[in-house]
């Protein structure tokens, strides 16, 4: 049996997440907040 590959946002870590922020152009200030989600990364984040 095959074991079932990983979900696609399984690598996003928090440092991901502020770098694709700020390569969409907005600025967060570094601060995240992982919020409860079912099954995806779900994070808030403050700007500068």
């Amino acid at each position: 049996m095959t074991p079932p590959k990983a979900a696609p946002y399984a690598d996003l870590a928090p440092a991901r997440v502020l770098d694709l922020l700020d390569a969409a152009g907005l600025r967060p200030d570094g601060r995240l907040l992982a919020l409860n989600s079912f099954e995806n990364r779900v994070y808030q984040f403050w700007q500068e």
